[in-house]
């Protein structure tokens, strides 16, 4: 059911699967808590759901490192 319903759709055609890690992930760049993220999957343990959901983006990465910058030139 879910190939045919994303079969015409101009997006990459994943799996339903991938589709939870790409919610997980997209719902942590948007700054949802963890714990809800980990309680939209059904997921009892945090850990679990970071280790085995979300997914590092090189753009939280870049800002993350930004932040770094951030705090040693405000500490001057």
């Amino acid at each position: 059911m879910w190939r045919d319903t994303i079969a015409d759709l101009d997006v990459p055609q994943i799996r339903l699967h991938d589709a939870r890690h790409t919610c997980a992930t997209s719902m942590t760049l948007q700054r949802v808590p963890l714990v809800l993220v980990s309680a939209w999957l059904g997921h009892a343990d945090v850990a679990f759901t970071m280790r085995t959901y979300v997914h590092s983006q090189p753009e939280a990465l870049r800002e993350a490192a930004e932040s770094f910058s951030r705090r040693d030139s405000g500490a001057d």
